[in-house]
């Protein structure tokens, strides 16, 4: 089973105060957490790895939107560090609109 959250950045509070209940899941099925390449996701990114620092990461570029320069907010960020000391990026030929929407 895989587990896709799509959650806006406005959901940083509620992931730091009740998110255990979410780590306690990921960790049991061994799941990962997957984003976009928006601003907003790498904010919740930045907040989900404050909170879930044992839980693996994977991140997903969606190719559709162009290179893997357009990613550059993602590409030079810390996050990305951080993601790929236990997690990998990896890249999408293109995912349809009705699932990046």
């Amino acid at each position: 089973m895989t587990v896709v959250i799509n959650a806006a950045a406005r959901t940083k509070t509620s992931t730091a105060n009740y998110g255990d209940i979410m780590k306690g899941a990921l960790l049991e099925m061994q799941r990962e957490w997957v984003i976009n390449r928006y601003r907003d996701s790498l904010e919740l990114l930045h907040s989900f790895q404050q909170s879930f620092p044992d839980v693996a990461t994977h991140v997903c570029r969606n190719l559709y939107f162009g290179e893997l320069e357009r990613f550059d907010l993602y590409n030079n960020s810390k996050a990305k560090e951080t993601v790929e000391k236990t997690g990998r990026t990896l890249d999408f030929p293109a995912v349809a609109n009705r699932v990046v929407d």
